[in-house]
């Protein structure tokens, strides 16, 4: 039994470990400042229709965002994408107190309900990425 409730934190602890496949996906405008949404491409995972990947919000030193009294200079995210639906869900999140993913982790927040990508461009062009690796 002990072993079963230590496979979500072993699956977060994977998607969210360190990779050396970031490529700049998009800027994006938010809280004063323009953060980079990065996606790793080295570990993107393809099992049908469904892929997965991790990405990477990064803030500029000159923005700011607070979360439990601590600021947080990035955002680690591991999505599953539908590509036949086109849509998304988040399989866990990281919310980081230094640049590009490194540092100490301040909150960590569990998967999310499934949604459409719809008009999102930064979405769609990960989905455009991931769908058609390997």
């Amino acid at each position: 039994m002990r072993k079963k409730s230590l496979i979500p934190l072993l699956a977060l602890a994977a998607c969210l470990g360190a990779h050396a496949g970031w490529s700049v996906v998009a800027p994006l405008e938010a809280n004063d400042g323009k953060w980079a949404l990065y996606m790793d491409d080295a570990d993107v995972q393809k099992e049908g229709q469904r892929v997965r990947v991790s990405t990477l919000y990064d803030l500029p030193p000159t923005a700011r965002l607070d979360v439990k009294d601590r600021e947080v200079h990035s955002i680690r995210d591991r999505i599953e994408l539908d590509c036949a639906r086109s849509t998304y869900s988040s399989v866990g999140s990281s919310y980081i107190d230094g640049p590009m993913g490194k540092g100490d982790v301040v909150l960590t927040l569990g998967a999310t309900a499934e949604e459409e990508i719809g008009t999102n461009v930064a979405l769609a062009t990960i989905a455009k990425k991931a769908c058609s690796a390997r």
